[in-house]
């Protein structure tokens, strides 16, 4: 997914978690700026969305976080 098209896509959601080192931080995606919401979602090439992504409900979640992917597949 391209850089234009992240904010979108995040805004449809609720929520979004992120991994971010060692701490999973969640957010609601309506408090958030459009430049907060690139900087958690935008990958190291700084033109297309991070990966792994996990869209579940009301929720997105992206980074590598085994519990989190689990509870989110739970619902």
């Amino acid at each position: 997914m391209l850089k234009k098209d992240i904010v979108p896509l995040v805004r449809r959601f609720k929520k979004a978690s992120i991994k971010a080192g060692p701490l999973v931080k969640e957010f609601e995606v309506a408090s958030l700026q459009d430049a907060e919401i690139l900087s958690m979602f935008l990958g190291r090439d700084g033109d297309k969305m991070r990966a792994p992504v996990l869209a579940s409900g009301d929720t997105i979640f992206a980074g590598t976080d085994e519990a989190t992917f689990r509870s989110m597949l739970r619902k």
